[in-house]
């Protein structure tokens, strides 16, 4: 099994991989920031305009969702999106 483990590993893109890390990052944030707040998802999408408790939900799980769900998410909870360079 763990021969067949690694194989299927090998075969997932190094990118993917770096997209789920960085997304359960951002997830995290977000649900601590939540927590902080003490909302619940349902409370947090409600004050937040146009928007849905899915789509909060898929950012919180690290689902697929697009960078507007992302920005009006960090912008309700009172979180900002930084870029920048890396080392």
């Amino acid at each position: 099994m763990n021969n067949e483990l690694s194989r299927i590993l090998e075969d997932i893109p190094e990118e993917f991989i770096l997209l789920q890390i960085e997304k359960k990052k951002i997830a995290d944030i977000v649900r601590e920031r939540l927590k902080e707040k003490g909302l619940t998802f349902r409370e947090a999408a409600e004050g937040i305009e146009d928007f849905s408790y899915t789509q909060l939900s898929r950012v919180t799980s690290s689902g697929n969702y697009t960078i507007e769900t992302l920005i009006k998410t960090l912008n309700g909870l009172d979180l900002k999106l930084e870029i920048i360079k890396k080392d």
